[in-house]
């Protein structure tokens, strides 16, 4: 993947009630039952976030660590000393991520696939858990990933829409929920993000399933179609927000020509579109 610029820095101050540190430690808390262990040998207050599961001591696996480091570390101007977290993410999102303003190639660990986000409030709480619910993904352990993966969390898809066939932008005009033609393992509760084909070629919708695996009956043959899921409308992007074009350029998705999971990437940017990071 080539190397993007990074924008230019346009810092804006947040005002916090309580330390953004202190936010992710009560949110790790309470949504993973699991307290920061310090470890002064990464940096002076140093937290480190532990998986429960999976080996002792050093061969633990870890998810998340804030440490205090000085801006200029990160090649920022300022001499200044500002707590920081690094977690794990997919390394196709690295580059768009390090674009974002207070988000930074990983200080201390592997830039491929780890980035440091400053914990000064620039990046929005929300942006912040999500970040940090994929590094717990990412870095469970190998047993626990099989049990994950066997009773899994919702996965976000992306699927394309023949408008030849059937007028999804009209039939949303109507309702929120419509029936849609169900050809892999999407489950209640996945996302739907809907690509519509030429001559829209952008990705128009994101939906919810609410319903799945309805046999349709009789099957339609001529359009290979034997069961159907209900989808809910959730946002619409319109038809310039993410076309085809920017799609590949942007994110490496060259077509849309069946069901496929969506880019880390690009959910992160569809995601920030929608309301700003704390959509």
């Amino acid at each position: 993947m080539e190397e993007t610029a990074r924008l230019p820095v346009r810092r804006i101050r947040y005002k916090m009630t309580k330390p953004q540190r202190q936010k992710v430690f009560d949110y790790v808390k309470k949504t993973y039952g699991i307290l920061p262990t310090k470890e002064p040998k990464w940096k002076p207050d140093s937290h480190v976030f532990f998986h429960k599961e999976g080996g002792s001591g050093t061969k633990r696996k870890l998810f998340g660590i804030i440490m205090l480091v000085n801006r200029k570390y990160l090649g920022e101007e300022e001499n200044e000393q500002v707590y920081v977290l690094n977690v794990k993410t997919d390394p196709e999102a690295v580059p768009l991520l390090t674009m974002s303003e207070c988000i930074y190639p990983a200080y201390h660990m592997t830039k491929k696939s780890w980035v440091t986000v400053i914990l000064d409030g620039t990046v929005k709480d929300k942006s912040i858990y999500r970040l940090l619910d994929d590094s717990y993904v990412l870095t469970l352990p190998a047993g626990s990933r099989k049990s994950l993966k066997a009773a899994r969390g919702p996965k976000n898809w992306l699927v394309p829409a023949n408008p030849k066939y059937y007028d999804v932008e009209e039939a949303f005009r109507h309702r929120k929920v419509i029936e849609w033609k169900q050809s892999t393992d999407v489950r209640e509760g996945d996302l739907v993000y809907l690509y519509i084909a030429a001559p829209v070629s952008a990705i128009r919708y994101k939906c919810r399933a609410v319903r799945v695996n309805i046999p349709l009956d009789p099957p339609d043959e001529m359009l290979h179609i034997d069961r159907l899921m209900e989808i809910e409308l959730l946002c619409d992007y319109g038809r310039e927000l993410m076309p085809l074009s920017r799609m590949t350029e942007d994110f490496h998705v060259l077509a849309v020509r069946g069901p496929r999971y969506l880019p880390g990437s690009l959910k992160y940017e569809l995601d920030m579109w929608e309301g700003g990071p704390d959509s």
